[in-house]
């Protein structure tokens, strides 16, 4: 894979900073539930403890019942008493079967001060009351009293003793339908009925008293919209989960924020999950509530559900404290609340989060990218420019692109020009070898090849001596010019083989111009150590010998017979600088930059016949690198100074 492309996928780990981002508000939103709850828990409690002290005042919170309770709806207009209940603007499922057959069904209502009442039957074969037949009839006790209506023909009834009820009863093609209206004080909040059929046989919402009449209170309704909170839905309902009183839910629950689209809302999607929670709160009968928390209230701990909301993507919470009276619980506090204010929150927040992040990681990644790009680009001109060695004949190119940036590019670019101007030399060199060679071997040979034609000759005994001693010399100079070529390879071997040592470099200085003097008698040699101190460095005495020996020939070769070579040594820093200076002429500035390659010479010719292939300073800076020095080259005004300097030893052992 190319760099722009590696670069475009690890930018892709940029994308961690939104699903960062939507985990984090998931965390948040998390703990603003939590607080919604204990806030809403809180609502419902106060809600509760002002109750139980307002008790009395509001004395409509039914004590439980021990028969079956028939819950009143509050009805916008009073109905038409015409045996059918369609005028009545029930909600759905308001019709609450008596038994799990299901046969008998019914619905109770209040508007103004009267009860309405509307009993569904399934019966075949109605039987009405004729003389001497009970026929199919309808019990009805309210309070204390009871009444029977039987009707001998479907139509209007009306009742006065000892309950006054109106009413109408209807024949249908499944059984028959009652309508009937009576006083709310008749009551005294005991409603119940029977249906007894023409076989005697019954069913009833009560066994001996009627239950309960539990109906919409109005004084608790004042008293929850004084406690209500915004945002929240307080309601009251009985022991069995009726609803007493209850406060309008605020806001506009039809209006909703919708997260983003595209794939801002696919990434939205995926961050949040599915969203709150679907299931909604289970629902047995119309007004009366149910669930886990009212469930706990009612047995006297307060307890909490969340359900989905009637607004999709929304989650309701329900909290429910118990209401007690002289120690006995008679109902709860119910408080619910959408979470319409943590979404909005979330998602807006959630949005401006994703749009910012993913702008970002998208920014990130395109500078990454062209950073990339950039980068190709400057590699590619810098390959462009070395790949010239490959197809321009050997020819490398003497600069690369790139080489003033300060940084790593520039770097290697400065190594790569760096190491072809190496490679060059190398390369010079290799071309002038032969030539080298050539002039270097062909007075050897010449010498040996004439010394044996003329012994081939038949030259005399007293010339074939002369003969047999030219090419004798000739082979010398042959074997000479072998050994200087493989000095270089030796001497590499002798670094890698040779186990260093500490060496004293002032003893080592004075005691090679002693030995010079005598092996170099036609010049003289001088020791001149500024430093009394010993000078001790770690390596090689026999190396280091050595590259003084060929910084000394260097200095014989082109010092007059009688002048003096002085070998120096001083300290500077932490670093001796040990230095070999010879009166002379200076060096040129032509051989200054490759005085210390390979067969890089400019002795004077010698009469001699001496060999020199301008390996000697090339042995001496190997050497001196060795050691972790170097050596540079310098004219002086009377003459030429060569200077190595080396490192001391930290802890030298003194000896």
């Amino acid at each position: 894979m190319k760099l722009p492309g590696r670069l475009l996928l690890v930018s892709l780990v940029f994308l961690v900073l939104p699903w960062a981002g939507c985990q984090y508000l998931q965390e948040v939103e998390t703990a603003l539930r939590q607080g919604q709850v204990r806030s809403l828990m809180a609502t419902a409690g106060m809600t509760a403890s002002v109750l139980e002290a307002r008790l009395p005042a509001v004395a409509e919170i039914p004590r439980p019942a021990t028969a079956h309770d028939l819950y009143a709806y509050r009805l916008e207009n009073p109905p038409t008493l015409d045996g059918f209940g369609d005028d009545w603007g029930l909600p759905p499922g308001a019709l609450i079967p008596l038994d799990d057959r299901r046969a008998i069904r019914h619905a109770a209502g209040l508007h103004g001060n009267f009860v309405y009442l509307f009993i569904e039957v399934d019966a075949p074969a109605v039987q009405h009351a004729e003389p001497g037949i009970a026929g199919d009839r309808l019990m009805v006790a309210a309070g204390w009293d009871e009444a029977v209506i039987a009707v001998a023909a479907p139509g209007p009834f009306r009742l006065t003793r000892p309950l006054r009820i109106t009413g109408a009863w209807t024949d249908t093609t499944r059984g028959f339908q009652v309508e009937l209206r009576l006083p709310l004080t008749a009551t005294r909040d005991r409603l119940g009925f029977r249906v007894i059929r023409n076989d005697g046989k019954q069913a009833a919402t009560y066994e001996g008293l009627p239950g309960r009449l539990v109906h919409p209170r109005p004084a608790l309704a004042e008293e929850l919209a004084g406690l209500a909170q915004a945002g929240a839905r307080l309601s009251v309902v009985n022991s069995t989960g009726w609803r007493l009183a209850s406060t309008p839910s605020t806001g506009n629950d039809a209006v909703r924020d919708t997260p983003p689209g595209g794939l801002v809302g696919w990434i939205y999607r995926v961050a949040v999950g599915d969203g709150p929670p679907s299931a909604p709160r289970p629902v047995r009968e119309p007004g009366r509530l149910t669930g886990p928390e009212v469930e706990s209230a009612l047995a006297g701990e307060p307890g909490q559900a969340w359900y989905g909301s009637d607004v999709e993507g929304r989650a309701l919470l329900s909290v429910a404290v118990p209401v007690s009276s002289d120690g006995q619980i008679v109902g709860a506090v119910v408080a619910e609340q959408d979470t319409r204010a943590i979404l909005t929150l979330r998602d807006q927040a959630l949005s401006r989060l994703l749009g910012l992040t993913l702008g970002a990681s998208l920014a990130a990644g395109a500078v990454l990218l062209g950073f990339a790009l950039w980068l190709s680009l400057r590699i590619r001109r810098l390959a462009a420019a070395t790949r010239g060695g490959d197809t321009g004949g050997g020819v490398l190119p003497e600069t690369l692109p790139g080489t003033g940036d300060r940084d790593e590019l520039g770097d290697l670019a400065r190594r790569f020009e760096a190491l072809i101007a190496r490679v060059g030399e190398h390369n010079r060199y290799l071309e002038t070898l032969g030539q080298k060679l050539t002039h270097e071997l062909r007075t050897p040979i010449a010498v040996v090849r004439s010394s044996l034609d003329n012994l081939e000759a038949g030259a005399s005994p007293e010339d074939a001596a002369g003969y047999v001693a030219r090419a004798r010399q000739g082979a010398d100079r042959l074997a000479a010019l072998v050994q200087a070529l493989g000095a270089a390879t030796r001497i590499e071997e002798a670094l890698s083989v040779r186990e260093n040592q500490s060496v004293n470099l002032a003893r080592l200085i004075t005691e090679l111009a002693t030995a010079y003097s005598g092996a170099h008698p036609g010049h003289r040699f001088a020791a001149a150590v500024t430093d009394d101190r010993e000078a001790m460095v770690t390596g090689s005495p026999d190396l280091l010998a050595q590259m003084v020996d060929k910084l000394v020939d260097n200095a014989v070769d082109f010092t007059a017979p009688g002048e003096v070579i002085v070998l120096g040594l001083e300290r500077a820093g932490k670093q001796a600088r040990l230095s070999v200076s010879n009166p002379g002429e200076p060096i040129p500035d032509r051989l200054k930059e490759r005085l210390f390659e390979r067969m890089a010479s400019d002795r004077p010719a010698d009469g001699g016949g001496t060999t020199h292939l301008g390996l000697g300073l090339y042995i001496a800076r190997t050497i001196a690198r060795h050691h972790g020095g170097d050596i540079m080259a310098s004219n002086t005004p009377d003459g030429v100074c060569f200077s190595i300097d080396l490192p001391l030893c930290e802890d030298p052992d003194r000896d």
